[in-house]
């Protein structure tokens, strides 16, 4: 009876600049559509219209939704248009702290008890009572986020944005919050909106190594921070100390890990080359490394002749984890000369300044480090001028540099997004107008390559076939 609810499919906008009024001159008109379907149109009808403006504005008060959220990754996806006008836009902390608001709230201890116990009490209790379901002991109430796969898209909406160098650029330099309400361990006032990505970021990477381990999620967080890497100035204290300390922690668990495998006849090199190359993050090991690599290579950035004026925060937190920093760093085994080169002759060097003129307070270090800023720079430039005396170094240094990592949608991508929409639909949209048999809902199956599937009543289909079946009855699935 509800399978006969259907997703429209969302047309492909065309941007018209400077609409902001619907009407025959000044809209955004969907010239992708008419194309599409023009031998259905007659001439007496006008094409569907849109304002991008006031789309953008109500994506702000809904994107902390499912339904928001896929709407907007939709767009993306589907109209080259509508992304190029967010590209100029100065206010896209009305589109991004929603989506920060809801990845700060999943990762926090207490907020994610509620499913956490239900998982392990759902499955204690599976094997002495067969009434026990997840569904009586989750209280939804208790978590602002109800699936795993709404922080997916979190994450990927994000990684969209940070693909376009002017939006790291943007948000550090030009877009200030006055005041964050949600985050609750410190009082965040007049900071700018990199620094509240980087801090909420950060706390999602370590909440997924220490709880979720998540593959996917790591590997687009690190994505997002190398993509914000050479845009980060102008840090917060309170996010340039974050920055600094989770570093810290990550290398320590990530020494930690590798010193914890056993002995065998392979070199050091070897192994270390190993761990490096690890590309699945499949271990907690590979996913400490990939975290470690990714954080270093912010704090490079940040240090680098072009940025380390704005960073004194930065620079300042990395003398006051200096022990324990410089220690780690010059394990050559886990990480490169040219990671931590840089990162180790600044944190000395601005160290050796402060002791040199006794300041042993915040501000008084802090006017030894503007003082002192130039010789900071030289340091900065030296080390880059050092590791590029062959012109292949310098070719491998510029290659560095200059990089963007950037959202692919999968060759199948209905796999993972059919099965959440009507996900959404069910548990979200008509949960509180409709009563749905959620145990005998299949509106789309996982195909795995490496095992039969059951589909129809006929049993050992292989792969090949069942896509072949699944595409013929696709009435049916839904």
């Amino acid at each position: 009876e509800n399978g006969g609810l259907a997703l429209p499919d969302l047309p492909n906008f065309s941007f018209d600049g400077g609409s902001t009024h619907v009407d025959d001159n000044a809209s955004v008109q969907m010239e992708d559509l008419e194309r599409r379907r023009s031998s259905h149109i007659s001439d007496g009808e006008r094409p569907l219209t849109l304002n991008f403006e006031s789309l953008f504005v109500s994506f702000g008060r809904t994107l902390h939704t499912e339904v928001g959220a896929l709407l907007l990754y939709t767009l993306f996806q589907s109209s080259p248009s509508f992304t190029e006008s967010l590209v100029v836009r100065s206010d896209l902390d009305t589109l991004v702290m929603p989506l920060l608001r809801s990845l700060y709230f999943a990762s926090r201890s207490h907020t994610y008890m509620a499913k956490d116990y239900a998982t392990k009490r759902s499955s204690t209790t599976s094997t002495t009572s067969r009434g026990a379901t997840l569904g009586a002991t989750f209280d939804i109430r208790n978590c602002p986020f109800r699936s795993q796969s709404q922080l997916y898209v979190i994450v990927i909406l994000l990684l969209l944005f940070s693909q376009d160098a002017s939006f790291g650029r943007d948000a550090f330099k030009r877009i200030m919050v006055p005041h964050v309400v949600w985050y609750k361990e410190r009082h965040l006032r007049n900071i700018n909106l990199g620094s509240i990505l980087l801090l909420t970021i950060l706390r999602s990477l370590l909440f997924n190594l220490n709880r979720l381990q998540d593959v996917f999620l790591l590997s687009n967080c690190c994505a997002v921070l190398m993509n914000l890497s050479p845009s980060v100035v102008g840090l917060h204290e309170y996010a340039a100390m974050r920055l600094a300390s989770v570093t810290v922690t990550v290398m320590k668990k990530h020494a930690k890990l590798a010193t914890s495998i056993p002995p065998s006849d392979k070199s050091k090199k070897q192994l270390s080359k190993e761990i490096e190359e690890d590309e699945e993050l499949a271990s907690p090991l590979a996913m400490h490394a990939e975290v470690a690599h990714t954080l270093l290579g912010i704090l490079r950035h940040s240090l680098s002749p072009q940025n380390i004026g704005e960073n004194l925060h930065l620079i300042y937190a990395l003398v006051y984890h200096q022990v324990d920093l410089i220690r780690l760093c010059r394990d050559k085994n886990l990480y490169s000369p040219k990671e931590t080169e840089r990162i180790q002759t600044v944190t000395l060097k601005a160290s050796s300044f402060i002791q040199e003129e006794g300041a042993r307070t915040a501000p008084k270090a802090f006017k030894v480090l503007e003082t002192k800023m130039d010789e900071l720079v030289a340091a900065a430039s030296t080390v880059d001028n050092k590791s590029s005396k062959s012109p292949s170094k310098r070719k491998k240094n510029v290659s560095d540099e200059d990089f963007t990592f950037s959202y692919e949608e999968e060759a199948d991508p209905e796999i993972f997004f059919v099965p959440y929409v009507w996900e959404v639909i069910v548990c979200v949209v008509t949960a509180s107008i409709m009563d749905w048999k959620k145990d005998e809902i299949c509106a789309f199956a996982l195909l795995d390559g490496e095992h039969n599937l059951e589909v129809d009543g006929v049993e050992n289909l292989d792969v090949k076939n069942a896509s072949a079946g699944y595409a013929k009855n696709a009435d049916e699935l839904v």
